[in-house]
């Protein structure tokens, strides 16, 4: 599952918070918690409109998480099993290994809210696919 962390700041100066502080807080979780699944749900729910968006382009399609899980995919990117491999924790990986190195450092580099040193992967030609370019775009929620 997912976490989600909300962070309550006093100022140095207004010391510790007081047990009545504790209680109001804690009186507020079941509604933290619920306003925390709705915006999961949108964030996924915005994830599968870009990745429909991608279908209406005809271009196969995948929304990763921050950790590399994916979160929504196309038709066209589900029927390219050549390719593209599921992995443990509901990962992915690319079959051709220097591909794949590649692309997990995007992930990574995405991750940490690096730039990527390279956004477009050169996937080799093999028996039963094409060559082809995979493109990493990084999403940024915007505040």
């Amino acid at each position: 599952g997912e976490l989600a962390i909300f962070v309550f700041q006093r100022r140095l100066g207004e010391g510790r918070y007081d047990a009545g502080s504790f209680d109001i807080l804690d009186g507020l979780r079941p509604a933290m918690a619920r306003a925390s699944l709705i915006a999961a749900r949108l964030g996924l729910e915005r994830a599968k409109g870009t990745v429909a968006a991608m279908t209406a382009m005809g271009l196969p399609a995948a929304i990763l998480s921050s950790r590399g899980h994916v979160l929504a995919a196309n038709l066209l990117f589900e029927s390219m099993g050549s390719i593209f491999l599921p992995v443990a924790f509901g990962g992915m990986a690319i079959v051709d290994a220097d591909a794949n190195r590649l692309f997990q450092q995007a992930v990574v580099a995405a991750r940490g809210a690096a730039e990527p040193s390279v956004r477009s992967i050169p996937v080799s030609a093999a028996a039963d696919r094409s060559p082809l370019i995979l493109h990493v775009l990084p999403l940024r929620r915007s505040a």
